[in-house]
């Protein structure tokens, strides 16, 4: 009802990713729960061909926190999502895609194999 509209889509992200990263939403794991599936898609349908840097800044911090599912259907189009934000053309967005990933992966094992976290911290 509201799609579209970032007066309601920018503070439902921000109380998305409230809720996201003070674990209200542990209990949704995919694939017994569509839930974290479905916000995802939610976020980037809202966030693909928009200008507006704080919606896009509060869509990286949802798609960012949903890293915390440790199910493929989840993690994979959210961290494709993630890097794409890290090379968008406008320089917030990057530098907090680029905060918020970087958060992910010393938080969540998983993300970069053991070998190569070294390598990916100095990034």
């Amino acid at each position: 009802a509201h799609q579209g509209n970032d007066r309601v889509v920018v503070p439902a992200m921000k109380t998305a990713h409230l809720l996201l990263t003070n674990s209200c939403m542990d209990s949704l794991q995919p694939p017994a729960s569509p839930i974290p599936v479905q916000l995802l898609e939610r976020v980037q349908g809202e966030m693909r061909g928009s200008k507006d840097v704080p919606k896009l800044q509060a869509g990286a911090c949802v798609v960012a926190a949903l890293l915390q599912y440790s199910d493929l259907s989840v993690r994979y189009p959210a961290l494709q999502t993630l890097l794409a934000l890290v090379c968008h053309r406008y320089p917030r967005v990057r530098k907090q895609a680029s905060e918020e990933l970087y958060l992910q992966v010393l938080t969540h094992e998983g993300l970069v194999p053991e070998d190569r976290m070294g390598e990916a911290t100095r990034l």
